[in-house]
C-alpha cells in the first residue's frame, strides 16, 4: 500500500487531462490496486462500521473521460453514501502537486444542478462541517486527525474537497508509513465514520432513515436482481413504516379538527391523497407525510404531484415529523402545515423514471 500511494504521488507530477501513459498507470492504481488492497482486508476493516458493516464498499476514481486533478479512493457504507455526491465517507485525496496524500473524513462535495455537478454551497458545507466536528471532534483529535485538509490548489474541485473535509491525516511523499500503520489509521477513520452514520438523524438537513428506506425500495423495484446490502438497524421494518403512517394520519386528523376543517374523509386507500375535507365551504385535498426525521424532504408519487398541482390553491400538505418509534409502536410527532401548498418545480427531484420504448 505504501508503494502504491507513493507511486500515485509521483505520477501526479506528470498530470495531464488526457489519458497519457502516466495517467493510464495512475488510473490502474487508483481504480484497481488500492481498492483491491482494501478489499483484501475487508473482514478487519468492515467491523469498524459496526451496524453498517454489511454495507462496506470501496471505489476509486481518476476521471471519466478527461482525467481529474485530484484522484481519490473512498471507503463507505453503500446505503449511507450511495454516490460520491451524498453522505459521509473516508477518502484518500492526492494533492495535485504530488507532495502528499491525505486520509480524510469527508462529505459529498458537489450537487447536481440539472446540467452539471457544482460545488456544494459554502454555507451548506460549513453547517455540515460544524455538525461533524461537534460529533467526533474530540475522538478525531485523540487519533491524530487534524481539522480540514489542504490540497495546495486553487482549482474549483480541490477547493470544494477542502470545504467538505472535516478531518484528515496527511502523509508526505516518501514519508508514508508502513502497512500496519496505514491499516490502523484507516480503521480509526472508519470508527469515526461509524459515529457519524449512527448520528445521521441528528445531522442538519439529513434525509431521515424512513425516507432513505423508501428510496431504497424504489431502487429494489427498478433493480430486482441487485443484492441489497443493509446493516443492522438501518431502515424501517414494514410494521414500523405502517406505525409511522398511522401515527401521521392520526396527528393530521387532530390538526384538521382543531383548525376548522369539516366533512373530513379518509380517502387514502383509493385516491392519490389522504384526506378530503372542507374549510369555509370550500373543498380541500389533503396530503399527509409522516417521518421519524425532520421536515426537510418528502417522497411523492406522480399522481400526488399531478393532483396537488391541479388542486392548488385548494390543497393542504401536512408533514408530521419527529415521530418517535419504540419497537413497532409510534408516538409523538410535530406538525408542519402548508396551505395552500404550491409545489415548486425546482424542488422536485426525480427518483425514478418509466421509459417507454418507441415502436415503429
Amino acid at each position: 500500500m505504501r508503494e502504491l500511494l507513493n507511486e500515485v504521488l509521483e505520477l501526479q507530477l506528470e498530470y495531464s487531462p488526457d489519458n497519457t501513459d502516466a495517467m493510464e498507470r495512475r488510473g490502474i492504481i487508483v481504480r484497481q490496486r488500492i481498492p483491491r488492497w482494501i478489499r483484501d482486508r475487508q473482514n478487519e476493516l468492515a467491523q469498524n462500521l459496526q451496524d453498517f458493516a454489511d454495507e462496506f464498499d470501496v471505489t476509486g476514481k481518476d476521471g471519466t473521460g478527461r482525467k481529474t486533478l485530484v484522484p481519490w479512493v473512498r471507503v463507505f457504507a453503500e446505503n449511507q453514501s450511495p454516490n460520491p455526491q451524498n453522505g459521509w465517507y473516508v477518502v484518500y485525496l492526492f494533492r495535485p502537486d504530488g507532495r502528499a496524500v491525505s486520509l480524510c473524513i469527508s462529505h459529498g462535495s458537489t450537487t447536481w444542478d440539472g446540467m452539471a455537478f457544482q460545488p456544494r454551497p459554502e454555507a451548506e458545507a460549513a453547517v455540515l462541517m460544524n455538525w461533524s466536528r461537534g460529533e467526533i471532534g474530540a475522538a478525531a483529535a485523540e487519533r491524530g486527525f487534524a481539522l480540514g485538509v489542504e490540497l495546495g490548489s486553487t482549482a474549483q474541485l480541490p477547493r470544494a474537497y477542502e470545504r467538505t473535509t472535516a478531518f484528515s491525516k496527511t502523509y508526505n511523499v516518501d514519508e508514508v508509513p508502513d502497512e500496519a500503520e496505514l491499516l490502523g489509521d484507516l480503521s480509526d477513520a472508519l470508527q469515526l465514520l461509524q459515529v457519524l452514520y449512527a448520528a445521521n438523524d441528528r445531522q442538519p438537513g439529513a434525509l431521515p432513515r424512513d425516507f432513505l428506506d423508501a428510496a431504497a425500495q424504489i431502487n429494489d423495484v427498478i433493480n430486482p436482481n441487485r443484492q441489497r446490502r443493509r446493516g443492522q438497524g438501518y431502515g424501517l421494518t414494514a410494521p414500523q413504516r405502517q406505525a409511522v403512517d398511522q401515527r401521521a394520519m392520526a396527528v393530521a386528523r387532530q390538526w384538521l379538527d382543531a383548525n376548522g376543517f369539516t366533512a373530513i374523509r379518509d380517502v387514502h386507500l383509493h385516491e392519490p391523497c389522504d384526506y378530503r375535507a372542507s374549510l369555509g365551504g370550500t373543498n380541500k385535498v389533503v396530503e399527509v407525510k409522516g417521518t421519524t426525521g425532520g421536515p426537510g424532504a418528502i417522497l411523492l408519487t406522480k399522481n400526488e404531484v399531478d393532483l396537488h398541482q391541479q388542486s392548488f390553491p385548494n390543497n393542504v400538505l401536512i408533514i408530521v415529523h419527529s415521530i418517535v418509534l419504540a419497537g413497532e409502536a409510534a408516538r409523538g410527532g410535530e406538525i408542519e402545515a402548508h396551505y395552500p401548498w404550491q409545489i415548486d418545480e425546482g424542488g422536485l427531484t426525480a427518483t425514478a423514471y418509466r421509459y417507454m420504448f418507441p415502436r415503429y
